[in-house]
């Protein structure tokens, strides 16, 4: 049927019904699985159906896209990472190692109190004249409120660490690892995340 219409520029869009001539064919009934709109015109009900085609993904390289937009194309565009994992069988321990882990079983278990005590404690000289640094708690998400408090009571519990009223604090800083590999081990072969943790309650 005809109807009036205002011309305007719509790009890639060859007609939009706007709610003045919803209104004007009322009652409208839209489908959106079928992709048509059913109107009034006249006292007759006319259908409208859309042209669906079912898009076709292709891969483009950066360059490829930069052209496009370069002559006013419209692009939609996803940024999809693939990666690929190895799945490692679980191998059996040697006999030999399965002995030499056992006899020093207590090197592996985690640290339950301070190291103890050397031919040298190492302390930090303060400045006479040099302010306290005392910085207010960040605020923290659920799940971070959550990991600190959990870290902190087992601390405590082990007598790593103890309620102070030093004039000094700062706050909590928490930073998830992006994965277990690590791109520097200093000529390690084997480094594992008790030598982490280990040399990090030395210091």
């Amino acid at each position: 049927f005809e109807d009036s219409v205002r011309l305007i520029r719509l790009g890639g869009n060859e007609i939009i019904l706007g709610g003045d001539w919803m209104k004007k064919h009322k009652p409208v009934l839209l489908d959106f699985i079928e992709y048509k709109v059913e109107v009034t015109h006249r006292g007759k009900r006319v259908e409208l159906k859309g042209i669906y085609s079912q898009g076709e993904l292709k891969s483009m390289s950066a360059y490829g896209v930069k052209q496009l937009l370069k002559k006013g194309k419209t692009v939609w565009a996803h940024l999809f990472t693939i990666s690929a994992t190895e799945e490692q069988e679980e191998r059996e321990i040697h006999a030999a190692i399965s002995t030499l882990l056992n006899q020093f079983v207590d090197v592996f278990v985690e640290p339950t109190s301070l190291p103890p005590k050397r031919n040298h404690d190492h302390h930090i000289p303060l400045k006479t004249d040099a302010n306290p640094v005392s910085i207010r708690p960040y605020r923290y998400n659920f799940f971070q409120k959550n990991e600190i408090e959990k870290q902190v009571n087992e601390m405590l519990h082990n007598g790593l660490i103890q309620p102070s009223h030093s004039p000094f604090s700062s706050p909590v800083l928490l930073v998830k690892k992006k994965d277990d590999l690590m791109d520097e081990l200093c000529g390690s072969s084997v480094y594992s995340k008790i030598d982490l943790r280990a040399g990090y309650h030395q210091i």
